[in-house]
């Protein structure tokens, strides 16, 4: 399924991953440009234990 999440703050971006994690094509979007970068590099721009790894496994997978 393609889904698109507006916001990547502690809500959007806890919410992107989990669905990426179940083989979801999620899209995030949001007006901080340095953000969309960091996560593009797999990079969390937030603190919630094991996120990152998680985010890791599943940026650019598809």
């Amino acid at each position: 399924m393609k889904i698109g999440v507006i916001g990547t703050g502690y809500v959007g971006l806890i919410q992107a991953v989990g669905l990426a994690s179940f083989d979801h094509k999620v899209i995030g979007v949001d007006i901080d440009t340095s953000k969309i970068e960091k996560l593009k590099r797999g990079i969390s721009p937030l603190y919630e234990e094991g996120l990152e790894e998680v985010l890791k496994k599943h940026v650019n997978k598809k």
